[in-house]
């Protein structure tokens, strides 16, 4: 299958198609513009962007086509009647409304990048559909993938994790009014595969259930996440056809929910009380549920590490600093009671916004947290700054710190 796709991305006609495809898309949010694809080729680029997804999500280690596959289901406007009937025809799985394969296959490559921003953002849009299937495998399937959706998106925190399992709890009240008929329909010799396809998905959406339980209790949760999942997707697959496209959405699915298990803020923070304490904080107050990958890469990449004299963290502009920063300050007043730690930043305006969010966050965990002030010139209220046990964490301009340490 990678052979097949590097030798259609070779192509320079795909090539051509998928850029024009995608400029074309990227117009058509613009204003209001005619789309110059003809469905010959529309075709062409739903079934480059359906094979090498497949292939990418696939593949264990080999994810150099992963971007490629994104792209081209990226230029596929599933929003207009023509590409949606397109992509059913090619891609879909007669579900009621198949652009949830789309919005499935699209954020399963975002994560497998490790850029589950793109992943939420190209969910932002995505309306939650009725599931009017009458055909109960098809409505079970429908149902996971549009809780898994939610899980991924997670718009407004806990509120889509919530209906998730709302999705799951409302298909297994349906299961006794639909699953029997549906199984009766089939041939004798047909009854037992159904039947195994059934609880392979019935695994399936109790392994997407414990993982919504855990992003919602995070330390709370009793067990270990990764086994309790492991054991339903390992029973979920092997009951699955191997050569089966459910057995391939079941595999999918798992890899989306580890990766879901694995960026949870609930992950590698365990380790430390006061750590524990704000990530339940900001969990709660700011529904924050996931750490951002430049996050965890610092965290995986020795942040904490104790022994080190001096750590150097660079991160662009709302890569979460701050929040790393807390952490090593907690770290480090669980090591030193009396340890002083001196936040500098660039400029007084920031002084003023650091403050805030320190105290915010730090002052209910027992640290005192102060600023200095703009004048040029040490004030009554800042000599004693440096000497002063009561203060924890000051944060600063360098021009400032310079003067209080000269005083």
């Amino acid at each position: 299958m990678s052979k097949i796709i590097d030798s259609l991305l070779n192509d320079e006609k795909i090539h051509s198609l998928i850029e024009k495809s995608a400029n074309s898309y990227w117009l058509s949010n613009l204003y209001n513009h005619e789309d110059e694809l003809t469905d010959d080729e529309v075709r062409q680029i739903i079934r480059f962007a359906y094979i090498s997804t497949v292939a990418s999500l696939n593949s264990e280690e080999d994810i150099k086509n992963v971007h490629y596959a994104y792209i081209a289901l990226k230029s596929i406007d599933i929003t207009r009647e023509r590409e949606s009937n397109l992509f059913s025809e090619i891609a879909g799985f007669d579900l009621c409304d198949d652009s949830i394969i789309y919005y499935f296959y699209l954020s399963s490559l975002a994560l497998k990048m490790d850029q589950t921003i793109n992943a939420r953002l190209d969910l932002k849009n995505y309306t939650q559909i009725d599931n009017v299937s009458e055909d109960w495998m098809n409505r079970v399937l429908t149902g996971i993938l549009q809780a898994l959706i939610l899980l991924i998106r997670k718009s407004n925190g806990y509120e889509d994790i919530r209906k998730a399992l709302t999705i799951i709890s409302s298909l297994q009240k349906e299961q006794k009014e639909f699953e029997e008929g549906f199984i009766n329909q089939y041939q004798t010799n047909e009854q037992n595969e159904i039947a195994y396809s059934l609880v392979s998905l019935y695994h399936t959406s109790k392994a997407l259930t414990e993982t919504a339980n855990y992003l919602v209790e995070g330390y709370g949760y009793k067990n270990r996440i990764e086994n309790v999942v492991r054991q339903h997707l390992d029973i979920a697959i092997k009951l699955q056809n191997e050569d089966s496209r459910l057995c391939d959405f079941v595999k999918f699915i798992g890899k989306d929910l580890y990766c879901l298990i694995s960026n949870s803020i609930w992950k590698g923070t365990g380790f430390q009380d006061s750590i524990r304490d704000l990530c339940k904080k900001i969990g709660d107050e700011r529904d924050i549920i996931e750490l951002l990958p430049s996050q965890r890469r610092a965290m995986e990449d020795k942040l904490f590490d104790v022994a080190a004299n001096a750590t150097v963290l660079q991160m662009p502009t709302s890569a979460g600093k701050t929040l790393m920063a807390e952490f090593n300050i907690l770290i480090t007043k669980s090591l030193r009671r009396d340890a002083r730690i001196v936040y500098i930043v660039p400029s007084r305006a920031l002084v003023n916004q650091i403050y805030y969010d320190l105290s915010s966050d730090l002052s209910v965990l027992g640290l005192t947290v102060e600023k200095t002030s703009s004048a040029t010139e040490i004030d009554p209220t800042e000599s004693d700054f440096l000497i002063s046990d009561n203060i924890d964490v000051l944060v600063s301009t360098p021009e400032k710190l310079d003067l209080l340490i000269r005083r």
